[in-house]
C-alpha cells in the first residue's frame, strides 16, 4: 500500500504507527523527530536558466549573481526550500 502525501503528515503518520516506512526528503526539524534515518542517495541543485538568458553566458556565477532575477523555487518550510535558504544565507544573500 503506497499513500503520497507532502513530508510532514507522513512523518506523522511514522510516528503515530499508521504507515511504516516513508520515503522523502528530510530535513530541518523532521530530522529532530525520535526516528531512524537512512540516506539512500544524494541529489544535486541546479539552477536552470533558458539557453538566451543573461546567466547562460556566465562560465561560472556566484549566489549574488543569481539575487538580481525572479525565481520559482519550493514552498517556504520544505526541507529543500530549507536548504537553499541555508546556502544562500551562509553566503550572505537573502530571497
Amino acid at each position: 500500500n503506497i499513500e503520497e502525501k507532502v513530508m510532514t503528515p507522513l512523518l506523522h503518520d511514522l510516528l503515530a504507527g499508521a504507515v511504516d516506512v516513508v520515503v522523502g526528503r528530510v530535513g530541518g526539524r523532521a530530522l529532530q523527530l525520535p526516528l531512524n534515518y537512512q540516506v539512500l542517495y544524494t541529489e544535486p541543485v541546479c539552477f536552470v536558466a533558458r539557453p538566451h538568458h543573461p546567466l547562460a553566458k556566465s562560465a561560472s556565477l556566484t549566489w549574488r549573481d543569481l539575487t538580481h532575477w525572479r525565481w520559482i523555487v519550493w514552498p517556504t518550510g520544505t526541507p529543500i526550500r530549507l536548504s537553499i535558504d541555508n546556502a544562500l544565507a551562509d553566503n550572505g544573500v537573502m530571497l
